[in-house]
């Protein structure tokens, strides 16, 4: 709300950036400073009433902050797109034992439920990562108080994916499934496309809501990861570094930042969802040795607790010890609202009833020469 209401408004028209004075009577007089490429420029600025001024700038992302007596009143930032990540598929072996698919591609071994279609463990670097689950879930949020008794009527908690089909080539694997409580009609239907290179797995989805009645959107669409607790770093490229949602990053700046995974949730008095980041570039974990990174999601949250333990706890003194790091990667999450006293989201801010996407996640060791 800060964000729309500040009194200035930026816009970028090539190499200018124009500082419109939304105000009607009053001039605004202050320090502008313009950061880019890390180096920090300070002007000062007086902008009549209603009217703008331009300030000549540098080609690439910019951050704009106004200070007027020292306390910030207004900021904006232009990012551009920055390239994906180079993945190069790479041919795999396969082998059936069971209900399982063991799979070896480049450095890493995979062993994908073909029941599911998740994965259920990565061997990398000597170490062993767990499943790679399927979600629609979160810990309702106090503004989901009224949605999520229809998302419980639809047993979305407990909802997973279900194979009907698959199909594997020396290059990937792909599964047609349904999403599904036990004994009840799918609320999805997807297609999913595992692909790998040297040392990550890149998995595609493409689906759609089948069933739009019972509620208005889902939660979420993505995969979570539960690491060991002592992946306890996380670096990532995001809007923060406060939690940022797809209604709710304006008055953020997207950076790259370093956090202890503790210090990512939010301590509401009632546990719910949180910690959540809009838009990231990447999201990596480090125990200090090994690493795993997720690309290509639109949103993430690297949490010491679950879903569960955060919505069956009423306080956050009620709590559970924490048994791991849940690194939750995001085709779409959906905003948060005011539905505790307004309005759900608006429905360019909801979960896609119909979208696609990919999320790659990526499996190394730490360099001797990294720093912690």
């Amino acid at each position: 709300m800060k964000y729309y209401y500040q009194p200035l408004k930026f816009e970028r028209n090539g190499d200018q950036l124009v500082i419109t004075n939304k105000n009607y009577f009053a001039a605004l007089t202050g320090e502008l400073v313009i950061t880019q490429s890390g180096k920090r420029t300070a002007t000062e600025i007086c902008v009549p009433p209603r009217e703008s001024v331009s300030v000549k700038t540098n080609d690439g992302d910019l951050k704009a902050e106004c200070f007027v007596n020292g306390r910030e009143i207004a900021r904006a930032q232009f990012v551009s797109k920055k390239a994906s990540a180079n993945f190069t598929p790479v041919k795999i072996t396969s082998e059936y034992n069971g209900h399982a698919l063991n799979i070896a591609a480049g450095k890493n071994k995979y062993v994908l439920d073909m029941r599911s279609g998740e994965i259920e463990s990565v061997v990398a670097g000597g170490a062993v990562f767990g499943r790679i689950k399927f979600n629609l879930w979160r810990a309702p949020t106090d503004n989901d108080m009224h949605i999520k008794h229809k998302w419980y009527a639809r047993f979305l908690k407990h909802a997973v994916p279900q194979v009907r089909r698959y199909c594997v080539t020396d290059t990937a694997v792909e599964f047609d499934i349904v999403v599904a409580a036990d004994g009840l009609l799918p609320v999805l239907k997807a297609k999913l496309l595992y692909t790998f290179d040297v040392e990550s797995v890149r998995i595609a989805i493409d689906y759609e809501q089948t069933d739009t009645s019972k509620f208005e959107f889902l939660p979420r669409i993505g995969f979570v990861l539960k690491l060991c607790s002592s992946f306890d770093k996380i670096k990532y490229a995001a809007y923060g570094e406060a939690e940022t949602y797809c209604d709710m990053y304006e008055y953020a700046f997207k950076d790259e930042y370093e956090s202890r995974v503790a210090d990512m949730y939010h301590r509401y008095i009632k546990p719910q969802e949180s910690g959540s980041h809009f838009l990231p570039d990447y999201a990596e974990l480090s125990d200090g040795i090994s690493t795993v990174r997720a690309e290509g999601m639109r949103s993430f949250s690297v949490l010491p607790y679950s879903a569960d333990m955060l919505e069956s706890a009423m306080h956050d003194h009620e709590l559970p010890p924490v048994d791991g790091t849940y690194l939750s990667a995001d085709y779409h999450m959906s905003g948060l609202g005011t539905n505790s006293c307004g309005h759900l989201p608006q429905e360019k801010y909801r979960t896609p009833s119909k979208g696609s996407g990919a999320i790659t996640f990526r499996f190394g060791r730490k360099e001797s020469g990294d720093g912690e």
